[in-house]
């Protein structure tokens, strides 16, 4: 299957949603056997260590990975949280290294089904390769190859007929052949054939080992084990892999380094927008993004409607306590526009470079959002609710909360928040339950240092 790339594309770390088109062809995994168990270029800056010394221990990321992803026995196995919402979740992880250049293998075996109390979808996996620069949903972008436990092709968001199902126990060989640029798969030892052609213009780029699981457990063999179901001539395990044909994944930063931007600003405002671009622009800093639309997007769900928001808010709310415990750089996307919700947030973060991203667009072009959301097919915040949070709506103080304040587009804010509360007094909104907000008076004048004025988008 030869699937073109666009040159002109660039690389998202988050993905549209694919409504799970596995479940529509019937076909998930079952207990059938009894076990116990480019374009554009991107410079990666090499893990510590280097990749000489990587390639002997190479193992699943426990750093390339979905927060929710479960990494142990060495790296070698992977699970996923199958606790209230997270038993929705897919959740992917690439391995340490990956290659450029010669012929690698490595195996792949689902070892057990995970249940839990609710009511969960069906356990599906995919394995494959894909670039450093894809979605760890593997398979949704154009940088990620996958072959699903459905038996299907999965690339670019496109499912395709390829071979049959696997299900637990069956072993699944990976195979990338730089020679001929092709990616292939075989099944408990039998070769299945050429998967995918990769594109001209994608040829030389690195390729990482990539899983991607839901309600399963598995175990991943870059030739550490000694038993090998999968050996084909002329490929050699990963970790057999040659230095020189060797790419290190991004190293996770050290703790002083780590920086959590929240982003606070009214629906509408931009947050959401900006957050992508800076995601998309900023790859090298490898930024997670914290979010109901981004948990919504590892469901493979579209929208809330499909989903009950309490377990949604339980797993956003489980998955900042697991962040501020992992080194990352962090993008949390939500409207805390009161000094409560930023703190709740930020107690999550100690030893975090913490940022504050403001955005106060004008009335006027709120309103002209507003009724371009209206126009379109996306779920928009009432006219009340917007009148609401524009009575509550402060700014943040350094330092009391902040090392840095950053505001996009707004160069006079207290300007701004005043004209949001005199319209929001003027149609005299039911305020939401919250403590009443200070006065812009009282909080001091933003010092030169720490705050800054972005451009908009």
């Amino acid at each position: 299957m030869s699937l073109p790339l666009s040159s002109s594309s660039l690389p998202v770390l988050s993905v549209l949603p694919s409504h799970d088109r596995e479940n529509e062809q019937n076909t998930t995994i079952s207990s059938s056997h009894d076990l116990n168990t480019t374009p554009p270029s991107v410079v990666l800056p090499q893990s510590r260590g280097g990749v000489s010394k990587l390639k002997n221990d190479v193992g699943l990321s426990d750093y390339d990975c979905n927060l929710d992803f479960k990494v142990f026995n060495k790296r070698m196995d992977g699970s996923t949280m199958i606790e209230g919402g997270f038993a929705h979740m897919w959740s992917g992880a690439r391995a340490t290294i990956g290659v450029h250049s010669g012929n690698y293998m490595f195996e792949f075996t689902i070892t057990s089904i995970l249940t839990s109390s609710s009511c969960s979808p069906p356990p599906m996996c995919r394995c494959g390769w894909s670039s450093a620069n894809a979605s760890l949903q593997l398979g949704e972008d154009p940088y990620g190859y996958s072959y699903s436990s459905s038996g299907h092709l999965i690339h670019g968001g496109t499912l395709e007929p390829y071979a049959e199902a696997y299900t637990v126990g069956d072993t699944i060989g990976c195979f990338f052949n730089s020679s001929h640029s092709t990616i292939s798969f075989s099944k408990n030892g039998r070769f299945l054939g050429t998967a995918y052609c990769i594109p001209d213009e994608t040829r030389g780029q690195s390729l990482f080992p990539h899983v991607l699981l839901r309600n399963v457990s598995c175990h991943v063999n870059f030739g550490q084990d000694t038993q090998r179901v999968c050996p084909v001539s002329g490929y050699a395990f990963m970790s057999d892999a040659s230095g020189s044909h060797c790419t290190a994944a991004v190293a996770a930063p050290m703790r002083k380094e780590c920086e959590v931007m929240v982003l606070i600003g009214l629906p509408l405002s931009g947050k959401t927008t900006w957050a992508r671009k800076t995601m998309r622009d900023c790859f090298a800093n490898y930024y997670t993004l914290l979010s109901k639309d981004a948990v919504l997007s590892q469901m493979h769900l579209k929208n809330l409607s499909e989903h009950n928001m309490e377990s949604l808010d339980q797993v956003c709310s489980t998955l900042l306590a697991i962040a501020g415990t992992k080194d990352r750089h962090y993008i949390v996307d939500d409207i805390h526009i009161t000094d409560d919700s930023r703190k709740k947030v930020l107690q999550n973060f100690s030893g975090f470079v913490k940022k504050a991203i403001v955005f106060l667009p004008t009335l006027g072009q709120l309103a002209k959002r507003l009724e371009n959301c209206k126009d379109s097919t996306q779920k928009c915040p009432t006219n009340e609710r917007m009148l609401q949070l524009q009575k509550i709506i402060t700014v943040p103080i350094v330092p009391i909360s902040f090392n840095k304040i950053l505001y996009v587009e707004s160069t006079n804010p207290q300007t701004v928040i005043t004209q949001y509360r005199q319209n929001a007094n003027k149609h005299n909104p039911t305020p939401p339950s919250q403590p009443p907000p200070p006065t812009p008076q009282t909080q001091p004048p933003p010092n030169s240092s720490t705050l800054q004025t972005l451009p908009s988008l």
